[in-house]
């Protein structure tokens, strides 16, 4: 994030040049041909979904190019999560879950348990 958000720091080159094939080698251990998170969870898809997507965007913003081949993972993890995701935007309950998030893209609804 650092080298690509703060550019013009010294180390900011050196952080992407390690940072982003490091980040391609780990989609490719991490993320299968039809884009499930290795770890069998809906959670950790979800929080993986994120570390991966975040990077591609921000890249986007910043004229970094990443491998076609990241995209096609990160979309293809995209169409999983939109598969399990209910209509009213909840989730299975699939393997193991720790609720963690990168970037929080809606409110928790506290209302209903006040």
């Amino acid at each position: 994030y650092l080298g690509l958000l703060l550019p013009d720091l010294p180390e900011a080159r050196q952080w992407r040049e390690f940072a982003l094939p490091e980040l391609c080698r780990e989609m490719e251990k991490q993320v299968y041909p039809d884009g499930v998170d290795f770890e069998s969870s809906i959670s950790y898809h979800r929080l993986v979904t994120e570390l991966f997507l975040y990077p591609l965007i921000l890249c986007g913003f910043a004229g970094v190019v990443l491998p076609d081949s990241y995209h096609r993972s990160v979309h293809r993890m995209l169409q999983f999560v939109a598969a399990y995701t209910k209509p009213d935007g909840t989730v299975p309950a699939i393997g193991d879950a720790d609720n963690g998030r990168l970037h929080r893209l809606k409110p928790w609804g506290w209302p209903p348990l006040l």
